[in-house]
């Protein structure tokens, strides 16, 4: 289940987060109005959690613009306002719930629960069985022909949607837009690399797969998508370099906001996670948990995705990639290290050097 989580507070948004991905949703997060209704119009998102007080466009103007542009994606809004009639006007700008802050997160997961069932999604019973395959969807388990299968949580969401759409011919984008969130790459192929995991998981020998490969006109189609990904690559790209620029001539804006430095990392280590996977990577996150500090979300993911994937891509198979959040003094160190070659002595010091390329192997000629 993809789920928007529409937050302004940075360490509220990365609390909730987390909490939902650790019961299987993937969640994408908006930190304002505008992101939230960009997000929403261009993703099929199975509920959304709408906070009311937001920056640019209020909580209310969101979902009843949602409304009126004919959206039916089930909605819950969450607020401080306990008043009665902040209730009302939640309620008939087009909220399906209202929910009070503080509140306990098991109600939430409750009331999102129930709100999903009462959206575009059957209810979902205890039990699904397809074939020799029982799925308990209430404690997440996974029970082949009398043998439980020990899965990740990104192992059992996928195994669950593909259940609830037994018999159906499922693409790829399907499953990518219910079972991951705003980091999945379309360029890659770590749904396929998934789908081999539960083959050999659940699959015995000389029996026939429970889940089949059907290649038609879909695979065209997700080719047609990964040439306009590389589009939207090339651009992020241009930005970057555009970003570069304003630095070097002191014209960029920095925005900087109070933070968990740890969350910010676990939610890097998490993006890269795609690309670790269909090289037979590792990557963790250690250090100390709860580091606050101050700085501009953003330029930080950046920094921190952008060494994370180097170090991913300079890793043999089978390696691991480590980033640490590491408080000294007055300071925060971030430190990435990886089990890889490593990088010349006499070539570390160019390490922050633009366009330039250590490995003369990848060099063009000419």
């Amino acid at each position: 289940m993809r789920i928007l989580l529409v937050e302004d507070e940075p360490n509220a948004a990365h609390v909730l987060a987390k909490g939902l991905r650790e019961h299987t949703y993937a969640v994408d997060v908006a930190a304002d109005g505008d992101a939230a209704l960009f997000q929403v119009g261009t993703t099929d998102y199975d509920a959304v959690i709408l906070d009311v007080m937001l920056p640019r466009v209020d909580g209310f103007t969101v979902c009843r613009t949602i409304r009126e542009s004919g959206g039916a994606v089930p909605i819950l809004m969450v607020t401080a306002r306990d008043a009665v009639e902040s209730r009302i006007e939640g309620l008939d700008c087009g909220a399906d719930d209202y929910l009070i802050k503080p509140y306990d997160f098991g109600e939430l997961l409750a009331r999102l629960r129930a709100l999903i069932r009462s959206g575009r999604q059957p209810v979902l019973p205890e039990r699904l069985t397809v074939g020799p395959l029982t799925i308990e969807t209430r404690s997440r388990r996974a029970i082949v022909r009398n043998h439980e299968v020990l899965l990740t949580a990104k192992e059992y969401a996928l195994l669950e949607y593909l259940a609830r759409r037994a018999g159906d011919v499922v693409s790829r984008g399907d499953i990518a837009e219910h079972v991951w969130d705003e980091h999945y790459d379309p360029l890659s192929n770590v749904v396929d690399v998934y789908i081999q995991r539960l083959r050999r998981k659940l699959d015995a020998a000389g029996r026939e797969s429970l889940i089949r490969t059907r290649r038609d006109e879909t695979e065209y189609r997700e080719a047609l998508a990964i040439t306009g990904a590389q589009s939207r690559r090339l651009g992020t790209l241009v930005e970057d370099m555009l970003v570069l620029a304003r630095a070097d001539a002191g014209a960029y804006p920095l925005r900087p906001v109070d933070l968990y430095l740890d969350e910010v990392v676990d939610e890097c280590r998490r993006a890269v996670e795609v690309l670790a996977a269909e090289r037979g990577i590792t990557v963790k996150s250690t250090g100390a948990l709860n580091v606050a500090v101050r700085g501009d979300e953003e330029l930080l993911r950046r920094l921190i995705v952008n060494l994370l994937q180097n170090a991913v891509q300079h890793t043999p198979s089978g390696g691991v990639v480590s980033v640490d959040v590491c408080p000294k003094e007055s300071k925060v160190f971030v430190r990435v290290a990886d089990t890889g070659a490593g990088i010349a002595g006499a070539d570390q010091s160019r390490i922050f050097d633009r366009f330039v390329q250590l490995d003369p192997s990848r060099r063009a000629e000419g």
